[in-house]
């Protein structure tokens, strides 16, 4: 799935090389294509470990390709990640009807996090368990020891890196959210306001709950239990909250609604036009 995803990313960013854009046209979505590999890298990771004492050598093909799969998902993420954080800067918060996008920030981080993490610990269960001969050396047992030990720990450190780096995204989201719901419109979690980015709360936050709770697994930690538990009960409101309007949304029609879309057209009918 992760390399169908990779394969796919040119014919998604084909609107990309083709169209003009700008700093302050930049919206978060543009990490959509992305997320997508660093989603199936850390299922792997999941399935691996499933599959680890009945097919060891299966799970090491897995293993490998899932960090293949990581390394083309988290790097692009985070440059779009540092270059959105510039359009914040210069630009301001988006606008309102995409202001639960900000939100989308968080979810390479939390995936990336909960994806890196696991898989060392898949690494260290392959060599330790299974005896699984991940490196071509003479020395193997000693060097593969070293190796799971090192790709374990690396893992751990990693993950709390960007799980930090999700948690200054989380925070920001949350104090802009709240900021205009306080400030500007007390009304904007009511149904008039409800659109398709909202889902964005859903998502996102809960693969870094996940994060949050593989840490807490890992490390013993009580404060990654504390936060993954608080964190996992936000998403589960959040889930209904998103469920019900979306319910409520598509019996008026209006959630079908895409005003970008008429944009997007005409832009592309112009110039065809132009053209001839």
């Amino acid at each position: 799935m992760g390399l169908r995803c990779c394969s796919l990313r040119p014919r998604r960013y084909g609107s990309v090389i083709h169209d003009t854009h700008t700093i302050a046209s930049m919206s978060a979505s543009w990490l959509l294509p992305i997320v997508s590999s660093v989603v199936a890298a850390a299922s792997g990771g999941v399935v691996a470990e499933a599959v680890s004492q009945s097919m060891p050598s299966t799970a090491k093909s897995i293993v490998i390709t899932s960090y293949i799969v990581w390394g083309t998902g988290v790097p692009l993420a985070l440059f779009i990640s540092a270059t959105y954080f510039y359009r914040l800067i210069a630009h301001g918060a988006p606008d309102p009807q995409a202001l639960p996008s900000l939100f989308l920030l968080v979810g390479p981080c939390g995936q990336g996090s909960f994806g890196i993490v696991n898989l060392g610990k898949v690494v260290k269960d392959l060599v330790y368990s299974s005896s699984i001969d991940l490196l071509a050396t003479q020395k193997k047992q000693t060097a593969m020891t070293m190796m799971a030990q090192a790709t374990y720990a690396g893992g751990l450190v990693t993950g709390l890196i960007l799980w930090g780096l999700g948690l200054c995204w989380y925070l920001l989201a949350t104090a802009i959210f709240i900021d205009h719901i306080w400030n500007v419109d007390r009304s904007y979690l009511r149904h008039r306001s409800f659109n398709v980015s909202f889902t964005a709360l859903t998502f996102p936050i809960g693969v870094w709950a996940s994060a949050s709770n593989a840490l807490a697994t890992e490390l013993d930690s009580e404060v990654f239990r504390v936060i993954g538990a608080v964190v996992s009960t936000q998403v589960c409101f959040n889930w209904l909250y998103v469920m019900t309007m979306t319910i409520y949304k598509a019996f008026d029609g209006s959630i079908f609604n895409a005003p970008e879309l008429e944009l997007f057209t005409s832009k592309h009918r112009q110039r065809s036009e132009d053209k001839v």
